[in-house]
């Protein structure tokens, strides 16, 4: 998402194309908010409220699920 081109991350930011929802990006490193006043918007939107709602998660998400002996989680 971050490399696109065609939208660029910086015409969505910026509202360059009309026909595309406003974009909010929520970065725990960024945010004024912490806690639960940062989680809102996603229990939000998990329940349904909030849409259109893409979630894009840059990284990896760690399972603990999966983990094995002497590790704290894999990937």
């Amino acid at each position: 998402m971050t490399a696109a081109t065609q939208p660029s991350i910086e015409d969505l930011i910026l509202g360059a194309l009309p026909w595309i929802p406003k974009v909010n990006f929520l970065n725990p490193f960024l945010a004024i908010e912490n806690g639960d006043e940062f989680m809102k918007r996603f229990h939000q939107a998990a329940e349904g409220q909030l849409g259109p709602f893409i979630l894009v998660i840059e990284g990896s998400i760690p399972d603990e699920r999966v983990q094995g002996v002497d590790m704290w989680s894999q990937i």
